[in-house]
């Protein structure tokens, strides 16, 4: 999806294109809900600028691999954003303990 991909490139996008993007994802998880689905909608939501509704599809991403370190990483960034100073330090203690060094992890908590 292009858009998609200049919303994640960090392009600007019209309302309308970001509320496609949103739609898609949306549809996405609803289809079939993996860890991975729920972190691309998390993603979106923290990229247009909705921090709650971050923070929850990277919850339910949790539900789903709590084990995965990335998605730990970017709840915390998400819990961060959200206000949540306290839970943020906690989410990002457990991405620290399951991805140490993974890069994807590290650019998350760098944030």
């Amino acid at each position: 999806n292009v858009a998609a991909g200049a919303l994640h490139a960090g392009e600007k996008l019209t309302p309308s294109a970001v509320s496609q993007v949103l739609a898609t994802r949306t549809r996405s998880v609803q289809s079939h809900a993996t860890a991975q689905r729920w972190f691309a909608l998390g993603r979106a939501y923290s990229i247009s600028g909705d921090p709650e509704k971050s923070r929850v599809a990277f919850a339910r991403g949790l539900l789903a691999a709590p084990a995965d370190g990335v998605v730990w990483a970017a709840y915390a960034r998400a819990l961060k954003r959200a206000g949540r100073a306290a839970a943020a330090a906690a989410a990002r203690a457990h991405s620290v303990d399951r991805a140490r060094h993974d890069p994807r992890a590290l650019d998350l908590r760098r944030n």
